[in-house]
């Protein structure tokens, strides 16, 4: 077997041979999670194949090897609000404290959220899970 070459580049985070497991199945054997500072990343494939189960191992800390230092916010698509909850300040209430508003502001202007988006209500979004990352 060939071992991957992993190109030189200037990776947030860079953790090989992942192994990832659910419920007795094995969803990940050996892969490498590799995510390069400044992009976007998404995650696709058919249900029970282990996205869900991957992001909230990597917003929990679980994931060997991942770096400590890189900071991880994890939104779900299911979020469960009343009434009308702006997206900036459901996520002011989900983060650590001593988190600041700027730090959001920025973390959600790297996902794509825009300075309107951020004042939309929570209930209008149904798109996939996501993650930011930062060190």
């Amino acid at each position: 077997m060939r071992r991957l070459q992993i190109p030189d580049r200037d990776y947030i985070v860079r953790v090989e041979g992942i192994i990832l497991a659910f419920a007795g199945k094995v969803l990940l054997s050996k892969t490498h999670l590799l995510l390069e500072r400044n992009h976007r990343y998404g995650l696709i494939g058919q249900n029970g194949q282990g996205k869900t189960t991957l992001l909230n191992r990597v917003a929990a800390g679980d994931i060997k090897g991942f770096p400590k230092d890189t900071s991880v916010y994890y939104i779900q698509h299911e979020i469960l609000s009343e009434g009308f909850v702006a997206v900036k300040s459901f996520m002011m209430g989900q983060v650590p404290d001593g988190t600041t508003e700027e730090t959001i502001v920025k973390a959600l202007l790297d996902v794509g959220f825009t300075e309107e988006t951020m004042v939309s209500p929570c209930g209008v979004y149904s798109s996939p899970r996501f993650l930011s990352f930062w060190s």
